[in-house]
C-alpha cells in the first residue's frame, strides 16, 4: 500500500460510502482509485495501525454516523434514510441500529425528542 496512504483510503470511504454495498465493493473501489489491485491485508493492516479499525469497519462506522444525522436533522423515512447511506432498505438499517447502538431507528429518532 505505498503508494496509497491510510487517509487516501479514509477519503475514499468518505466520498462513495453510500454507494459501496459491501467488503468486497469496498476493496473494488479502492482498487479502482488505485488504478490497480490492492492486497487487502495490507490495507488492512495499514489502516487499522494509522485508525485503529479496517476500512470496512470504518464503512459502517460512516454510515450509521450519517444515519444519525439523516434522523436528526430530516423528517426521512426510515427507509430512505437507509438507502441514502447505502444499506438495502428499512430492516437492514434497523439490524444495523440495534448492532451498533442496541436501539432501533425509531427509537432513536424518539429521543432525540426528549
Amino acid at each position: 500500500m505505498s503508494d496509497l496512504s491510510p487517509e487516501q483510503v479514509r477519503a475514499i470511504i468518505n466520498t462513495h460510502f453510500r454507494t459501496i454495498a459491501g467488503r468486497e465493493q469496498l476493496y473494488d473501489k479502492i482498487a479502482e482509485e488505485r488504478h490497480t489491485a490492492i492486497p487487502k491485508r495490507a490495507v488492512d493492516a495499514a489502516f487499522r495501525k494509522a485508525f485503529g479499525l479496517t476500512p470496512f469497519q470504518y464503512l459502517q462506522l460512516r454510515r450509521l454516523q450519517e444515519a444519525q444525522h439523516l434522523l436528526s436533522t430530516t423528517q426521512w423515512s426510515v427507509a430512505e434514510v437507509a438507502r441514502a447511506v447505502g444499506l438495502r432498505g428499512r430492516r437492514a438499517l434497523h439490524r444495523f441500529f440495534k448492532r451498533y447502538l442496541g436501539v432501533t431507528p425509531g427509537e432513536f429518532r424518539s429521543r432525540l425528542g426528549q
